[in-house]
């Protein structure tokens, strides 16, 4: 992404990204399948990709479930040591990773909830892409059993939490 430049200049950079490789899903922000002029007539963003050949399906934008996910996913596993997600430490990654370290939540004055708490909208575009990418992988995949034994289960079962692991 590269703010201030229209769609002609950003379908040229993703194809000139993809080159021959065969591609099968582009997620997008849900908003770029909303028409923003109010006119009948008026050519959504995902409408204009699709005059350059790129056709999108509107990602999961569950912003508080999918923080959620992100987090799991970051989080080593305690029986790998791993987590599911990690990236190569490339230069072409720097962006990325600066912007996931600037990350943060409002910090308003007031009564924090899971409903109200929300993270703040600014250079957040690689984050919100990790995102809906792992809203996906979840929402897509059958998830595989969980090969964990009883004394880890009941463990989770003891804590004082009202959700069960």
């Amino acid at each position: 992404y590269q703010a201030g430049e229209w769609v002609d200049y950003h379908a040229a950079a993703i194809w000139s990204k993809i080159g021959d490789d065969q591609i099968t899903r582009f997620l997008a922000d849900p908003s770029i399948f909303h028409n923003r002029g109010g006119l009948a007539t008026d050519t959504t963003i995902a409408g204009q990709y699709e005059e350059y050949g790129l056709f999108w399906d509107s990602a999961i934008n569950d912003v508080n479930g999918g923080l959620d996910r992100v987090a799991r996913y970051l989080k080593a596993d305690e029986m790998t040591g791993t987590p599911k997600f990690y990236y190569f430490n490339t230069p072409q990654i720097e962006p990325f990773v600066e912007e996931m370290q600037n990350y943060r939540w409002d910090d308003k004055e007031g009564v924090k909830t899971a409903l109200t708490e929300k993270p703040i909208k600014k250079h957040d575009h690689a984050c919100d892409v990790l995102r809906y990418f792992i809203n996906y992988m979840d929402e897509s995949v059958e998830p595989l059993p969980i090969n964990r034994s009883p004394q880890w289960l009941k463990s989770k079962q003891s804590t004082n939490s009202w959700k069960v692991v």
